[in-house]
């Protein structure tokens, strides 16, 4: 049986980094942020080139007692070799996102030493 994973690297910022393939055949470059609890988080300006349409909104809580409200699309993304569906935030800054719940069941493993990340099932 094989060991399905995905791979990244960590950047010159010390950020662990992973790439996402969109449904259209896109990649985009996305933090990890063990602290994000939702799928992606994207960038208004992404939204076109990665076909995304806004759906609604939802309310956001961050660090502290700050709210603030975002749109909210749905993607299809191929994750561990599925196409899968997601909710995706959409953000007015230029923060890239890759939360908890796509790492939900998996092992995440950050090699500061060497620079690679990798996502796991086993």
């Amino acid at each position: 049986m094989a060991i399905i994973k995905e791979s990244g690297t960590v950047n010159f910022g010390l950020e662990p980094c992973i790439f996402v393939e969109f449904e259209n055949g896109k990649y985009v470059e996305f933090l990890i942020d063990t602290g994000f609890n939702g799928a992606l988080c994207v960038p208004f300006s992404l939204m076109k080139e990665l076909g995304l349409e806004q759906i609604s909104e939802v309310e956001i809580f961050g660090i502290g007692l700050h709210q603030d409200i975002v749109g909210l699309a749905i993607a299809k993304i191929i994750w561990f070799g599925q196409q899968i569906e997601i909710e995706v935030l959409i953000n007015d800054g230029d923060d890239r996102l890759l939360g908890s719940e796509l790492l939900e069941g998996k092992i995440l493993e950050i090699n500061y030493r060497n620079k690679k990340v990798s996502i796991s099932e086993k």
